[in-house]
């Protein structure tokens, strides 16, 4: 009687899902996806309160404190900016190359350029050293509007502004550390194709948090002069930072400035002439609070499509009324009950 014996080896665990991905590159896109509508979120609230700041500093107009007589200038520098953000560009064009440089690691590298190229730890470093200069960048910005006068609890401007650009900042922190400790690994053992994966999710994480939230620049071209004229009522709530109508004419491509500038003085001098103590806008936010707590009423000017729309809804979903009135041309009445 004889036996033999089959030496057999275990099978590598490839980390496949159902759908033939790694589920480690499944995991970081559905890290990416999260961060997408977390920064859609943030840059969307920047959006709609761009311009509703009734107080100063503002980005590109001098304000002057009534109070006081302290004049501030316009916040934002674009030079700097510029600068930061062609800075935070080049990481990613070194990010790209450090991968290619791992992942082409066991090639032959024949020539001097071809061997530059192929340095990862070099490409690694450029691209931490770009991340860490931007955030030096965003360090001096930051301290420079408080000096000027813009802290996070200013106003409408400075709260998004900080939140939106200091989550940035924290997402850039977080890719320059990762990147340190590939950068130590590679000058310990080496990294090579078997740690492309690795490095493609810092890849990746790095460059969504790169070139898909970084937007000073975009963001100083959506508050440049001339895209939006903003009146804020001062002279009717003196006493009060925060209160008052912020009334707006935005421009568009071939229409003349001084038209734009003619709408948001007529729509002042509407809400002046109704002497009332809620605008269009504000009616349509206090809707909701008001149904909530059961009843209540206010005077506004003509409601607008989207306070109509707003009160259709919530007649529907709770148990409450909402009726509106119209008292003269330019004076509504708006009742919940």
């Amino acid at each position: 009687m004889s036996a033999s014996v089959v030496h057999t080896s275990a099978p590598t665990h490839a980390h496949y899902t159902t759908l033939g991905l790694d589920n480690r590159k499944v995991a970081i896109w559905a890290f990416i996806g999260s961060e997408c509508m977390l920064f859609v979120s943030l840059i969307s609230t920047y959006l709609i309160y761009k311009g509703r700041s009734v107080i100063g500093p503002f980005p590109h107009e001098t304000w002057t404190d009534p109070s006081t007589g302290q004049v501030f200038k316009p916040i934002l520098n674009i030079p700097v900016t510029s600068a930061s953000t062609f800075v935070l560009l080049m990481s990613s064009l070194f990010m790209v190359l450090a991968l290619a440089a791992v992942q082409n690691k066991e090639l032959p590298k024949r020539t001097r350029g071809e061997r530059i190229l192929g340095n990862s730890q070099l490409w690694l470093f450029m691209t931490a050293l770009a991340g860490t200069t931007f955030l030096g960048f965003q360090a001096f910005e930051f301290t420079s509007f408080v000096h000027e006068g813009l802290s996070i609890r200013r106003n409408l401007f400075g709260s998004t502004f900080f939140t939106l650009t200091g989550f940035h900042g924290a997402h850039v922190t977080a890719g320059v550390i990762w990147l340190s400790t590939l950068l130590a690994i590679d000058y310990r053992r080496g990294l090579g194709s078997r740690d492309s994966l690795l490095v493609t999710r810092a890849f990746e994480t790095w460059t969504h948090a790169d070139d898909g939230f970084w937007q000073p620049g975009w963001q100083a071209a959506a508050d440049a002069p001339g895209t939006l004229t903003r009146m804020p009522d001062d002279e009717r709530t003196p006493d009060h930072d925060d209160d008052g109508a912020v009334f707006t004419g935005f421009g568009e491509r071939g229409r003349p400035a001084e038209e734009v500038s003619r709408e948001a003085v007529d729509a002042a001098k509407m809400w002046l002439r109704a002497d009332v103590p809620v605008d269009e806008y504000l009616a349509d936010q206090l809707l909701l609070p008001i149904a909530l707590a059961g009843s209540g009423s206010f005077r506004t000017t003509r409601p607008s499509l989207h306070t109509t729309t707003n009160a259709n809804v919530i007649n529907r979903f709770l148990p409450v009324h909402i009726g509106m009135q119209q008292e003269s041309e330019l004076v509504w009445k708006v009742a919940i009950s």
